[in-house]
């Protein structure tokens, strides 16, 4: 009936879905909650995050024998049950080492928590929030994540977006692309010089 088709929309007419882009973080941000911490695993813990993009679950349960001081290296599972190598470099790596240095043991969790034996996904977002706290940002606005989102915009900024793929872990690189957006004053860079007459 005419009084039923007034009720249907053409697709046509739907408005497009923006396409999501996580926030801008500056590196400095990260640099910020490091020198806040409290001690050698906090800020290896938060190096983790923000000098090398780990996820929160994935920074919790690292080992002290995935570690590979020797030849500067970092082995995990990820996401999906994919395992990762991945380069521990300055100052991550001093991070990493004083942090090893500081436990009594040579082999279990890399960040032992007081009340269990290894820190769970929701004590390093405690952990955060509180060194966020103390480094004098708002708690509310920093979570483990928005490292890892300074991490990769910051690579694909400085070392492009093919190794902040492989960094990150990304299937697709469509995915890491979402955190590089160009400004105005990039694009005036990227063309000038480029013809003389």
């Amino acid at each position: 009936s005419a009084s039923g088709s007034a009720h249907i929309v053409c697709p046509r007419t739907l408005p497009k879905r923006k396409r999501w882009r996580p926030p801008y973080v500056p590196p400095e941000l990260v640099l910020r909650l490091i020198r806040a911490a409290r001690g050698p695993r906090d800020r290896a813990l938060l190096g983790l995050l923000g000098l090398l993009g780990l996820r929160a679950f994935e920074a919790a349960k690292v080992q002290v024998e995935d570690v590979d001081l020797e030849l500067r290296l970092l082995r995990l599972v990820g996401k999906g049950h994919k395992a990762a190598t991945l380069p521990l470099a300055q100052p991550l790596y001093g991070l990493v080492r004083d942090q090893m240095e500081a436990l009594p043991y040579q082999a279990g969790p890399l960040f032992p928590s007081r009340k269990a034996a290894q820190l769970t996904r929701k004590g390093v977002w405690y952990l955060v929030k509180r060194t966020a706290e103390a480094a004098g940002l708002d708690p509310a606005q920093v979570w483990p994540h928005l490292c890892r989102h300074a991490f990769v915009s910051h690579v694909a900024r400085r070392k492009g977006v093919d190794v902040a793929r492989d960094l990150a872990r990304h299937e697709s690189l469509a995915t890491t692309t979402i955190y590089v957006s160009i400004s105005a004053e990039a694009l005036r860079e990227g063309v000038e010089d480029l013809w003389t007459l």
